[in-house]
């Protein structure tokens, strides 16, 4: 029987190279060449590449032992490091370090180290299916559906990205915001 995969974006950071994608997401190199054609194996900061990733039922253990106060999270659609970050009353540069992150960019499905001390914590990255009952609640979201929206008093990008199973950057490009705040009877695009 075949392993279950999932086809995930991925956007590639400063000092990714090919291998080092591959192992991170737990793929081949032939396999990322193939599925996007690529004409050799260079690839550059900002490029968005489709990779069809091993999902894993359950979460892999950690490669060091995790101290009591380290806490793990998995990244729901719409989740941002901020508003992880605030979640668990812990700075957003702690976060990404402690996950060895260079920037803000998150993967539904990907493990977080929640860890109070910034000290980063060796783990595997684990992109795993959503539970069905989980599932059917982000289905079910106001407006997960629908395809464009008016904004009303007290909305935030925050607030329709969410309801709608968006990240705040993918509804920001959608519609060429450039700043954190919408006005009320502003339509947004929400496909």
């Amino acid at each position: 029987m075949a392993a279950e995969s999932r086809r995930v974006s991925y956007r590639v950071r400063k000092g990714d190279t090919l291998p080092s994608i591959a192992k991170r997401l737990g793929t081949s190199q032939k396999a990322i060449v193939a599925n996007n054609r690529l004409k050799g194996t260079k690839v550059h900061a900002g490029q968005t590449l489709v990779v069809n990733v091993p999902v894993k039922n359950r979460q892999t253990a950690s490669t060091t032992p995790v101290k009591a106060s380290t806490k793990f999270y998995v990244v729901r659609p719409g989740d941002t490091v901020f508003s992880i970050a605030r979640r668990f009353d812990v700075g957003a540069d702690d976060l990404r370090h402690a996950n060895g992150m260079k920037d803000n960019h998150l993967q539904v499905g990907q493990r977080l180290s929640i860890s109070k001390d910034g000290k980063p914590i060796k783990t595997a990255v684990v992109l795993e299916k959503l539970p069905a009952s989980v599932q059917k609640r982000v289905d079910k979201r106001p407006l997960a559906t629908v395809k464009s929206y008016t904004v009303r008093k007290g909305d935030t990008l925050f607030s329709i990205a969410s309801s709608a199973n968006l990240s705040v950057n993918q509804l920001k490009k959608l519609n060429s915001i450039s700043g954190n705040s919408v006005k009320p009877g502003q339509k947004l695009k929400l496909r």
